[in-house]
Protein backbone atom coordinates (compact mmCIF):
# COMPACT_ATOMS: atom_id res chain seq x y z
CA UNK A 1 0.00 0.00 0.00
CA UNK A 2 1.80 3.10 -1.17
CA UNK A 3 1.86 5.94 1.60
CA UNK A 4 1.15 9.59 0.49
CA UNK A 5 4.60 11.49 0.22
CA UNK A 6 4.93 15.36 -0.25
CA UNK A 7 8.67 15.17 -0.73
CA UNK A 8 7.36 13.51 -4.40
CA UNK A 9 6.75 16.31 -7.16
CA UNK A 10 3.64 14.43 -8.58
CA UNK A 11 1.97 14.38 -5.35
CA UNK A 12 3.12 17.89 -4.21
CA UNK A 13 1.43 19.26 -7.56
CA UNK A 14 -1.63 17.43 -7.30
CA UNK A 15 -2.10 18.65 -3.27
CA UNK A 16 -1.65 21.66 -4.88
CA UNK A 17 -4.65 21.91 -6.91
CA UNK A 18 -6.65 20.53 -4.78
CA UNK A 19 -5.87 22.69 -1.96
CA UNK A 20 -5.64 25.85 -3.98
CA UNK A 21 -9.08 24.60 -5.64
CA UNK A 22 -10.59 24.12 -2.42
CA UNK A 23 -9.11 28.10 -1.70
CA UNK A 24 -10.93 29.30 -4.41
CA UNK A 25 -14.11 27.47 -3.15
CA UNK A 26 -14.31 28.95 0.11
CA UNK A 27 -13.16 32.80 -1.41
CA UNK A 28 -16.48 32.66 -4.00
CA UNK A 29 -18.52 31.27 -0.35
CA UNK A 30 -17.22 34.61 1.19
CA UNK A 31 -18.64 36.38 -2.14
CA UNK A 32 -22.08 34.49 -1.68
CA UNK A 33 -21.56 35.86 2.49
CA UNK A 34 -20.76 39.33 1.46
CA UNK A 35 -22.03 41.05 -1.03
CA UNK A 36 -26.36 40.30 -0.29
CA UNK A 37 -25.13 42.39 2.97
CA UNK A 38 -23.70 45.24 0.05
CA UNK A 39 -25.95 48.76 0.22
CA UNK A 40 -24.64 50.06 -2.92
CA UNK A 41 -26.63 53.52 -1.99
CA UNK A 42 -24.09 54.22 1.39
CA UNK A 43 -21.27 51.95 -0.09
CA UNK A 44 -21.43 49.71 3.40
CA UNK A 45 -21.88 46.37 4.53
CA UNK A 46 -24.44 45.73 7.00
CA UNK A 47 -23.34 43.10 9.73
CA UNK A 48 -24.03 42.32 13.19
CA UNK A 49 -21.08 42.20 15.53
CA UNK A 50 -20.32 38.73 16.43
CA UNK A 51 -23.32 37.11 14.74
CA UNK A 52 -23.15 33.75 12.37
CA UNK A 53 -22.60 36.00 9.42
CA UNK A 54 -19.42 38.27 11.06
CA UNK A 55 -18.20 34.96 12.39
CA UNK A 56 -18.49 32.92 8.77
CA UNK A 57 -16.56 36.02 7.29
CA UNK A 58 -13.95 35.63 9.28
CA UNK A 59 -14.03 31.58 9.25
CA UNK A 60 -14.33 31.66 5.87
CA UNK A 61 -11.48 34.66 5.01
CA UNK A 62 -9.19 32.11 7.27
CA UNK A 63 -9.55 28.94 5.55
CA UNK A 64 -9.13 30.53 2.37
CA UNK A 65 -5.71 32.37 3.45
CA UNK A 66 -4.51 28.85 4.69
CA UNK A 67 -5.12 26.70 2.27
CA UNK A 68 -4.51 29.29 -0.79
CA UNK A 69 -0.79 29.72 0.94
CA UNK A 70 -0.64 26.14 1.00
CA UNK A 71 -1.20 25.12 -2.55
CA UNK A 72 0.55 28.32 -3.77
CA UNK A 73 3.64 26.78 -1.96
CA UNK A 74 3.24 23.35 -3.06
CA UNK A 75 2.46 24.61 -6.61
CA UNK A 76 5.91 26.80 -6.75
CA UNK A 77 7.80 24.13 -5.13
CA UNK A 78 6.48 21.30 -7.75
CA UNK A 79 6.57 23.58 -10.96
CA UNK A 80 9.56 22.89 -13.11
CA UNK A 81 10.39 20.05 -10.93
CA UNK A 82 12.64 17.44 -13.25
CA UNK A 83 11.01 13.87 -11.91
CA UNK A 84 7.13 15.94 -11.77
CA UNK A 85 4.71 14.18 -14.29
CA UNK A 86 2.35 16.99 -13.36
CA UNK A 87 3.51 20.16 -14.41
CA UNK A 88 -0.07 21.31 -15.36
CA UNK A 89 -1.52 20.62 -11.97
CA UNK A 90 1.17 22.19 -10.47
CA UNK A 91 0.79 25.26 -12.55
CA UNK A 92 -3.10 25.16 -12.03
CA UNK A 93 -2.41 25.04 -8.10
CA UNK A 94 0.01 27.83 -8.29
CA UNK A 95 -2.02 30.10 -10.29
CA UNK A 96 -5.41 29.47 -8.74
CA UNK A 97 -3.45 30.21 -5.12
CA UNK A 98 -2.51 33.55 -6.11
CA UNK A 99 -6.25 34.01 -7.38
CA UNK A 100 -7.55 32.40 -3.99
CA UNK A 101 -4.96 34.87 -2.19
CA UNK A 102 -5.97 38.26 -4.23
CA UNK A 103 -9.60 37.52 -3.94
CA UNK A 104 -9.71 37.24 -0.57
CA UNK A 105 -7.48 39.64 0.62
CA UNK A 106 -9.87 42.35 -1.20
CA UNK A 107 -12.70 40.79 0.30
CA UNK A 108 -11.66 40.81 3.32
CA UNK A 109 -10.47 44.89 3.06
CA UNK A 110 -13.80 45.07 1.22
CA UNK A 111 -15.23 44.14 4.37
CA UNK A 112 -13.15 45.81 7.17
CA UNK A 113 -13.40 49.20 5.35
CA UNK A 114 -17.03 49.24 4.97
CA UNK A 115 -18.33 47.51 7.40
CA UNK A 116 -21.26 48.70 9.50
CA UNK A 117 -22.51 47.60 12.19
CA UNK A 118 -26.33 46.70 13.14
CA UNK A 119 -27.56 47.63 16.68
Amino acid sequence: MAKLSLRRPDTQATASMVLSLSALFFSVGLVVILFPRFDTDNNIIWYKSGGPRHMAVLGCTAISLLLGVLGFGFGLNSAGARRNERNSQSWLGFFAGAAAITLTVILFAAFYLLKQSVA
